[in-house]
């Protein structure tokens, strides 16, 4: 096994690991609360509505606690997402790390193919857990930069993969 398919190997199982704590400590400090809370809110919500309709009182709804309920929706969402991704990810650069001499045999790129990958690979989840955090910017940043490294590497890698064997094939 060459040094770079270590590395990525290594790198994709060190961020399954990474994404298995980050959820197993997002679930211990939310303690799964999070999401049975925002359904109270909605439903809450929905009931006070329901009822200002019916009697026309006016009730005490208001949108900005819909649009709290949201963001707090989103937050859980974006911590989930970015501990599922993170795992995916992980998964995925262990394979390709097991494949890259296969699939990019020869080529003199797929040194930075492979790093590109693992680069995107970690730059994804992390914008998500940033985005979790409250840093939706830069989060938003890493995540946009992570997801187009990693298609475009493995756009390349898949056209290697299939494309070569029937280029040097004629």
């Amino acid at each position: 096994m060459e040094p770079l398919q270590k590395r990525l190997v290594v790198c994709g199982v060190g961020l399954i690991l990474a994404g298995l704590v980050y959820g197993h400590a997002y679930s211990f400090i939310s303690n799964h609360t999070a999401l049975l809370t925002i359904k109270d809110d909605y439903q809450a919500i929905f009931v006070d509505v329901t009822r200002s309709v019916n009697t026309n009182a006016g009730g005490s709804f208001a949108s900005n606690d819909i649009d709290d309920i949201n963001s707090k929706s989103t937050q859980h969402r974006r911590a989930v997402g970015a501990h599922a991704h993170a795992i995916n990810l992980g998964l995925l650069i262990t394979i390709i790390g097991l494949i890259l001499s296969f699939a990019l045999a020869g080529n003199k790129h797929a040194c930075k193919i492979g790093y590109g990958l693992l680069t995107g690979s970690i730059c994804y989840p992390t914008g998500l857990a940033l985005q979790a955090m409250g840093l939706v910017l830069a989060g938003e940043a890493f995540a946009l930069l992570g997801a187009a490294l990693v298609l475009g590497c493995l756009a390349i890698t898949l056209f290697f993969l299939l494309i070569k064997p029937q280029l040097s094939a004629e």
